[in-house]
């Protein structure tokens, strides 16, 4: 299964999961007033559309950063695929550059471009949870390591598996943790610096 699939099949079906367990979750939190009056609202196809609309306007922010990660990593994925594999293999073929770029590197890529686009979908259905923790990054994505790595290969027959893939995908999450807190940091930090000068 490519990279590119990958990410539809896995999204699609976590978008299924989200959409019904977030029902489900609204009821449990029906506490707080804003939930109460969400959860009267039926759960249509009209209120999952507004939903959705209410929460892309709320953290335009955090998805505007998502789909930045998501873009950069598809296209790094291509750049990698099309032009580098080639370029490394013609230049240095035994290095350690090489073999990480053929095996390695779109793994890397896959990880952080799944957790961006996961991101994306629970901010717009329930931005109350999400993936910035390291720990849950970690636990997140290496369960879905597990799975590419060792239940797929059971339905796909040219899928195999490797294990340092996992550590791949997992290196991508600490990456887009990274990012994702740095961003944040930067965020918070440039604001205080100009107030300081001003």
């Amino acid at each position: 299964m490519g990279f590119c699939d990958r990410i539809w099949h896995y999204g699609r079906s976590l978008l299924i999961c989200i959409l019904r367990l977030s029902n489900y979750y609204a009821m449990f939190l029906s506490t707080k007033s804003d939930v109460k009056e969400k959860s009267k609202e039926p759960f249509t196809f009209r209120g999952i559309i507004s939903l959705i609309i209410n929460n892309a306007r709320l953290h335009r922010r955090n998805l505007c950063r998502n789909s930045l990660i998501l873009v950069s990593c598809i296209l790094l994925f291509g750049l990698n695929t099309v032009f580098l594999k080639g370029v490394l293999i013609d230049l240095i073929p035994q290095s350690f550059f090489t073999v990480f770029s053929i095996c390695y590197f779109n793994d890397v890529l896959g990880g952080i471009s799944f957790l961006a686009y996961t991101n994306i979908l629970i901010w717009l259905i329930h931005p109350s949870i999400e993936f910035t923790r390291l720990i849950h990054v970690i636990i997140f994505i290496g369960f879905c390591g597990v799975f590419w790595e060792y239940a797929a290969p059971a339905f796909i027959k040219y899928s195999t598996t490797d294990p340092l893939d996992i550590c791949a995908y997992v290196t991508g999450g600490v990456i887009y943790w990274g990012i994702i807190n740095g961003t944040k940091l930067v965020h918070e930090i440039i604001p205080k610096c100009h107030d300081n000068i001003s």
